[in-house]
């Protein structure tokens, strides 16, 4: 599934159980905020880099920029196995 898809039905699967919960509809980000840094619900284009799970089962070429960039910790943590 593309990443695009994948996040915006996220979303709207969020934006659904807010209403059907009978939360405040005024609560909810606008989906441009949610962003690497950001998260509404576990909603955030961090959650939709799949390249990071392939790129650890090797299924792509991973150089030392890539293996840094998988590291760095936008939203949560993440570590090497061993």
């Amino acid at each position: 599934r593309h990443p695009a898809s994948w996040f915006q039905s996220f979303y709207n699967y969020r934006v659904m159980g807010t209403h059907l919960r009978n939360e405040s509809l005024s609560d909810i980000p606008n989906p441009n905020t949610l962003n690497a840094t950001t998260q509404w619900k576990d909603v955030s284009t961090s959650y939709a880099r799949f390249d990071i799970y392939l790129k650890q089962f090797a299924k792509v070429q991973l150089d030392e920029h890539d293996l840094k960039e998988m590291l760095e910790e936008h939203l949560w943590k993440k570590e090497i196995s061993p």
